[in-house]
């Protein structure tokens, strides 16, 4: 990184201040925590940005790379003590160590302290003082009780008070106390405990507050001495100055950051601040991060010019502050920790296998991905429910994942599918729902023609559940591999354990092989078979042996001593390819806020959403152009551009009719007349029913409208938000047609109707058969029929039990959408632009 470029940091610190410091910054997607990892990163350390949204994590670390920086994410709620324990873990791994955190997240809510809920003040407790606890005390008790380092809490101008924000001022002065503590307490590990409290700084967490709130904040500076805001690159310079060796011998202190905001007294003669004050050169504002951010609140309005427009800013009308909203995103909440819960239940069934595989010399399946992947790089894991409720159907004791890890990811700057067994479950043996998952990414490899990386070490097929159907259907794998070859998709394979049987096939059918020395087994019979067979004897390293293979059979080209050798010959592998593709720009985010979509679609699905609401808050600028605004108007379809994609939606306001059905099939035309992508939010109870609609044709016309999703000739990809029930799952393109890309939200669900439909229709049926016998129905066990039935599609139709069957590509926090979506529509624009060279068969091995 070059410190005297024009486009980079401007720092008043040495270049190299931080060199081989590793730092950690909780809330580093925005504002205040932006900021400062875009300053330490310009200084030499390694970010670490920690945040809940990934896609502004993504955002930065882009940023961080371009300038020349070094970066990586990790995604946690720090709220989550078992999160946080498992964040810095795997920190540590990635890194080696700790040097210091930036204790930055935090968040609030504008309320007066009588209308403040006993779960709204935990949920401010929480963000604010409690999960900058655990970071703390994760951070000391993993490095710095044995290596030191500093922390630097971030708190906020509490002094006095906080009207308007009680809860978030008790947090605050909390985390200054315990600061002092910290400070005390660890100073004899060599570790330096402060604060910094920024007054009125504007950040784009002024963006957070309500419109409403916009007046107050614009009047802001006439209450402060200084006379103007502070701004993120001098709160920066405060965290940075008491990171620096400048304050080896400063700590238990909190540095305030307000202009001389908390000594304004009643009564104290005061000239108005104003431009004068501010233009003295003492305390004139610093400007030093170039890639500051006006909060939109202080942004210029849209110009006359751009009023005219079709493609208009969308003008929301929903109210995220409302009694409904917040019951809304408290039970999203819910479905969203149970969803981290289950892909923490895999992993941790993994890790329980660390002292085995460190005994061997081994890493872990997700170490060797995690290792494989490019630092700070996009990852979009898939299938991660797969099989669950599958292996057992006690939902706490089923583990979900199929037995493998999986997801797409750069791997020396190359958009790759990476595959792993799960050989910390069941030595890898190859589950069911696993089986099918791997069909499902390698049929995504093939389709977004992407090099296919497979990491394996598996027991193959469990004899003790075997099952004839999975042994046939299992060759299809195999076949797979071959058709990826042939179509000129590089097949990469790293052995890191055993390979028998069929499993032999998986770096026999690969066209390159790396094998670890005295861990690699690939052989068509281990010994035991071998000895029952024919009754010879010969050891696994004769039969299969890595040594073996690549001297003598020529099944590996490559031998590796250890997993990080392999793992780093495998990169060199890729890097050899010359498949990188330039990273497309980054564009203007929504203008509404992601966080909203948690709270926009209701547990009852019968309830009204309009997804325009939806769609604003995943398209850049929050720009829509709709698509026959006034016809059909319950089907909604509607341009507009995510990360500079020009694509097409479409969506349900209610159920399909004659002309929801009729525009759908013009826009589907269109979009492929035009080569935009189609994104299908799906909240569908169905198409219409009734005389008036059979009449109007309603079957022809739905038919057209499945005819062009069936034949569309551009990437289509789906969203399952709300309801997907009966053939409105076809024509809002289900997995049964074969989207590029299918995701569920928590509180999907998939059925041919709703159970209550269901439970009714069978009541209707059964009255009438037993009126037809003259029988009167017993109400109670009419009623137990009903409420079975309702049990029974209400469990089927649950978002995690459809992903445990595959029947998406997984379940993603609302507020991930953009992100996921940009990820998918980078991937597909990258396969039409890559040029293959495919063969008349696959790579044969020689």
């Amino acid at each position: 990184m070059d410190p005297t470029a024009r486009n980079a940091y401007q720092s008043v610190f040495a270049p190299g201040l931080f060199q081989g410091q590793v730092v950690v910054v909780t809330g580093g997607g925005s504002g205040i925590g932006r900021c400062t990892a875009h300053e330490l990163a310009h200084l030499g350390a390694h970010v670490v940005l920690v945040g809940r949204k990934p896609e502004k994590l993504l955002a930065v670390a882009e940023e961080i790379t371009a300038d020349g920086g070094r970066v990586s994410c990790q995604v946690c709620d720090i709220r989550s003590e078992e999160g946080v324990v498992a964040l810095v873990q795997q920190i540590v791994a990635a890194q080696g160590r700790i040097d210091a955190l930036v204790n930055n997240a935090g968040g609030q809510f504008m309320s007066r302290l009588e209308s403040i809920s006993a779960k709204g003040w935990e949920a401010v407790l929480n963000t604010n003082l409690t999960g900058g606890f655990l970071m703390a005390r994760e951070c000391y008790r993993q490095w710095m009780a044995q290596h030191g380092g500093s922390v630097v809490n971030i708190v906020a101008d509490m002094w006095g008070s906080m009207p308007g924000m009680g809860h978030s001022g008790a947090a605050r002065a909390g985390m200054v106390s315990l600061t002092e503590t910290a400070a005390l307490e660890w100073a004899h590990s060599g570790v330096r405990v402060n604060a910094v409290a920024p007054g009125y700084v504007a950040s784009s967490g002024m963006d957070n507050y309500p419109p409403e709130a916009g007046d107050m904040l614009r009047a802001m500076p006439g209450t402060v001495p200084l006379g103007r805001f502070g701004n993120e690159a001098e709160v920066s310079a405060a965290i940075t100055f008491l990171l620096s060796p400048a304050a080896n011998f400063i700590s238990g202190t909190t540095l305030r950051v307000d202009g001389a905001r908390p000594q304004v007294r009643m009564g104290w003669p005061q000239r108005p601040p104003g431009a004068t004050a501010a233009a003295h050169p003492a305390v004139r504002p610093f400007g030093g991060f170039h890639r500051a951010q006006v909060p939109q609140v202080f942004a210029p309005s849209h110009t006359p010019q751009d009023r005219g427009r079709m493609t208009a800013v969308f003008t929301s009308r929903f109210n995220p502050g409302s009694a409904e909203a917040t019951q809304r995103r408290a039970a999203l909440q819910a479905r969203l920790h149970a969803l981290r819960a289950l892909e923490e239940r895999a992993a941790a069934a993994s890790a329980r296998s660390l002292p085995q595989f460190e005994k061997r010399g081994q890493l872990l399946p997700r170490q060797r991905v995690a290792l494989l992947l490019d630092a700070g790089a996009p990852w979009l894991p898939l299938c991660t429910l797969a099989g669950y409720l599958q292996d057992v159907k006690d939902p706490e004791k089923s583990v979900p994942g199929g037995g493998m890890v999986a997801g797409i990811g750069f791997v020396s700057g190359v958009r790759c599918m990476v595959v792993a067994s799960d050989s910390g479950i069941e030595a890898g043996a190859i589950q069911p729902m696993g089986l099918e998952k791997i069909l499902r990414v390698q049929e995504i490899a093939l389709q977004n023609r992407l090099p296919f990386i497979h990491l394996v070490e598996s027991a193959g097929a469990n004899l003790m559940r075997y099952r004839v159907e999975g042994f046939v259907h299992g060759g299809t794998l195999f076949r797979n591999l071959a058709r990826l070859s042939a179509a000129g998709i590089p097949v990469i394979t790293v052995q890191h354990g055993s390979g028998t049987a069929g499993g032999a096939y998986m770096p026999g059918l690969s066209d390159v092989v790396i094998m670890v020395q005295g861990r690699s087994r690939a052989f068509l019979a281990g010994p035991p078979l071998l000895m029952a067979a024919t009754g010879e004897i010969a050891t696994e390293e004769e039969l299969g042996g890595a040594e073996m293979h690549t001297a003598v059979s020529g099944l590996g080209e490559y031998l590796a001593q250890d997993d990080r050798e392999a793992i780093g010959l495998a990169r060199d592998v890729v890097a050899q390819l010359g498949w990188n593709m330039p990273r497309r720009p980054s564009a203007p985010g929504p203008t509404l806020p992601a966080d909203d979509l948690l709270s926009l679609m209701s547990a009852d699905l019968r309830q009204p959403v309009d997804m325009r609401e939806v769609m604003a808050r995943l398209v850049d600028g929050s720009e829509l152009l709709e698509f026959k605004a006034r016809y059909g108007m319950a089907t909604v379809c509607a341009q507009g551009h995510i990360q500079g994609h020009a694509v097409g939606f479409i969506s349900n306001n209610g159920p399909i009719d004659v002309a929801g059905a009729n525009k759908a099939t013009h826009f589907i035309q269109w979009m492929c007349q035009l080569g935009h992508p189609i994104i299908y939010l799906q909240n569908t109870t169905g198409y219409m029913v009734g005389k008036d609609s059979e009449q109007g044709g309603m079957i022809k016309h739905g038919s057209k409208m499945i005819q062009a999703v069936t034949n569309a000739t551009v990437p289509q990809i789906t969203i399952q938000c709300g309801a997907s029930f009966g053939a409105g799952n076809y024509g809002m393109c289900g997995r049964g047609y074969a989207p590029r890309f299918l995701f569920s939200w928590p509180g999907a669900k998939t059925a041919v109707m709703g159970g209550e439909q269901a439970a009714r229709t069978m009541q209707i049926v059964t009255e009438a058969a037993l009126a037809r016998k003259g029988i009167t129905p017993d109400p109670a066990e009419s009623q137990a029929q009903f409420d079975k039935i309702v049990a029974m599609f209400e469990a089927q139709a649950d978002a995690f039990y459809t992903s445990g069957l595959l029947l998406d590509d997984g379940v993603i926090d609302p507020r991930d959408t953009r992100a996921v979506l940009a990820f998918c529509l980078d991937t597909c624009a990258e396969a039409q632009a890559r040029t293959l060279r495919p063969l008349s068969f696959g790579v044969a091995r020689m």
